[in-house]
């Protein structure tokens, strides 16, 4: 079998309606160039466009699959990991690296990813340095040593760049008995630095958004916290106890990150109760009562505008239901409660019943176990309610209490 004939069947198995056509050409009187009986020039230029078109889909099935794996929460890191490891193998590269340089605005340090050969991180680039000084470009080729006697010989580096974004650079190194490189190569380079470089700056816009967030749920945990000296810190403990449960529980990373804003944000609502009923030292009347009990309404009313806070709105919402139904606002019952709305419960009664107030002092861990004892399954999530239970001691300690 020649290597025409090899290369026409890979492809034909990719693609029937290649290997039909091809079929048809090599019994068509009017080609000759393509039938058994060529002449060895057409037969060579036929097995080297034929080679060419395998290699093409190689790199085409290469840059799919990696499309396909980008993930916008992904580290870099293993996503250059990724990119270069097909890569190094389309381009003839005995070392293939990615340099990614800093981005001190979403602190994110510098990093050097190799695969192949490894070679000293100082070295690596110093070499792309001096190669690019040499071609007085951003992009270099150099088929020849940059050092004397270094049997490195090839030096092929190529921007990251998105505009005027620089990004990083991805360097590929080749010995002596390595073809050389060639624009090929550095196309192929660049195609995947560009898709790289776009995957990279919606990453970082990704971070920003998601520390511009941060920040602004940040500055709504602390006005909750000026409103009342006595419950300064009560979200963030809530919040720390919530998660910890949630672990206890099985529940997903993904699930404990929404759970711990969410109950940061569970008294959020408070915000517009005013603050002679919310400091209020004696018992609260019916009205003042009705007042408090619409906090989470208002909270929700007040996070349901920011989409990204979406997820967190059940919590916000329902953490003060109750197990049996005779919670508010909506008097959900049993399943029918959020199960975030249902964790944060447990920890927000527990925090509350262990903090001191203006007309208590904190509850003891022994009176606080009996009444989530008789609460269990009644105003409680039995199986949330039992973890806090059976650990109340270890959970107690793991929650960080600002002194008053």
């Amino acid at each position: 079998m020649t290597d025409a004939t090899s290369a026409a069947s890979v492809l034909g198995e990719q693609f029937p309606w290649l290997a039909a056509s091809a079929t048809t050409v090599n019994h068509h009187p009017a080609v000759p160039f393509v039938s058994d009986s060529g002449s060895d020039g057409s037969s060579s230029e036929l097995n080297r466009l034929t080679s060419e078109l395998v290699k093409k889909f190689e790199e085409l099935t290469m840059i799919h699959q990696f499309t396909e794996q980008l993930r916008i929460d992904a580290d870099r890191v293993s996503i250059c990991r990724e990119l270069i490891e097909p890569l190094m193998h389309c381009i003839n590269a005995v070392t293939l690296a990615i340099e990614l340089y800093p981005d001190l605005d979403v602190s994110v340090d510098s990093a050097l990813i190799q695969v192949g050969q490894h070679r000293d991180d100082i070295w690596l680039k110093t070499m792309a340095d001096s190669a690019m000084v040499v071609r007085g470009e951003t992009l270099a080729i150099i088929n020849q040593p940059l050092v004397q006697g270094d049997p490195t010989k090839r030096i092929l580096v190529v921007p990251i760049a998105r505009g005027a974004r620089r990004i990083g650079r991805m360097i590929a190194v080749g010995d002596n008995a390595a073809e050389e490189f060639g624009t090929v190569e550095a196309d192929l380079m660049r195609s995947t630095g560009m898709m790289l470089a776009v995957h990279l700056v919606n990453q970082r816009q990704f971070v920003e958004l998601k520390q511009t967030l941060d920040g602004v749920l940040v500055a709504l945990v602390s006005a909750i916290d000026a409103k009342d000296h006595y419950t300064c810190g009560h979200s963030s403990r809530v919040s720390e106890l919530s998660v910890a449960l949630a672990q206890d529980l099985g529940l997903k990373d993904t699930e404990c990150e929404i759970l711990r804003k969410s109950a940061l944000l569970h008294d959020i609502g408070k915000i517009g109760v005013d603050d002679a009923v919310l400091r209020k030292h004696g018992e609260l009347s019916k009205e003042e009562y009705h007042l408090i009990k619409q906090h989470p309404v208002i909270g929700y009313n007040i996070l349901k505008t920011i989409g990204p806070f979406e997820a967190m709105l059940p919590g916000v919402l329902h953490h003060h239901e109750s197990w049996d139904g005779k919670g508010y606002p909506h008097g959900l019952a049993g399943d029918d409660i959020p199960r975030l709305a249902q964790i944060i419960a447990v920890a927000d009664s527990f925090d509350a019943m262990t903090s001191d107030r203006p007309y208590r002092p904190g509850m003891s861990l022994d009176r606080v176990l009996t009444i989530f004892k008789r609460g269990m399954g009644v105003q409680w999530a039995p199986d949330v309610a039992l973890v806090l239970v059976t650990q109340i001691e270890a959970l107690s300690s793991s929650i960080q209490r600002t002194p008053m």
